[in-house]
């Protein structure tokens, strides 16, 4: 899963991708239809003087082809931070003069998904320690069935699964995100770690 910084920006993104082609695109519907005051529909949307300039002038096509590696290169800029995560690998459990304990997070995180997957009710579950500021956290969501007793479950989610993780490492240390969601009625799915 993307961190959400990555998602912000991906939001920005396209946001700022959409306005420019609905733009564009209402430059040419209004151009098209003779309804963009000075020109007609049947003058071409490229201007002669332009074309001119394309053909005579030799810097012309080495400056887009510049563009359009910039352009490139942005484009696999944005693909790579795609694989950027807030996932930490390993959770420090204690770091002193006696020495270092940590365990692999994806490990810590998939236990909590069981325990919580094997709630009555539960249909999937998904576990993650991420970075957080100053320490990392844990995040759970759950999704239950509709006809869940979302009260029981809350309960039993908070004083089993949670204190199973609040016994294993440092509760202050590990502020914990849980999220329940109502799923659809179905079969359960397998848990997995974020």
């Amino acid at each position: 899963m993307t961190s959400r910084r990555t998602r912000r920006g991906n939001r920005l993104g396209l946001a700022l991708t959409a306005f420019t082609l609905l733009a564009a695109a209402g430059y040419t519907l209004l151009r098209g239809t003779g309804r963009l005051p000075g020109h007609s529909p049947t003058e071409p949307v490229v201007p002669p003087t332009l074309r001119d300039v394309a053909q005579t002038e030799p810097w012309f096509w080495p400056t887009v082809a510049a563009v359009a590696a910039v352009l490139a290169l942005l484009a696999l800029r944005w693909l790579l931070v795609q694989l950027r995560s807030d996932r930490i690998p390993e959770l420090v459990l204690a770091d002193d003069e006696q020495g270092r304990t940590a365990i692999a997070s994806a490990a810590f995180a998939s236990a909590l998904a069981a325990h919580a997957a094997a709630l009555p009710s539960v249909t999937r579950t998904r576990a993650a320690v991420v970075a957080g500021r100053p320490d990392p956290r844990l995040r759970i969501t759950i999704v239950a069935h509709p006809d869940a007793d979302l009260a029981q479950l809350l309960e039993r989610t908070t004083g089993e699964v949670l204190a199973d993780a609040r016994a294993a490492a440092d509760p202050a240390a590990l502020p914990t995100h849980m999220q329940i969601r109502i799923g659809r009625r179905g079969r359960r799915r397998p848990s997995r770690v974020l």
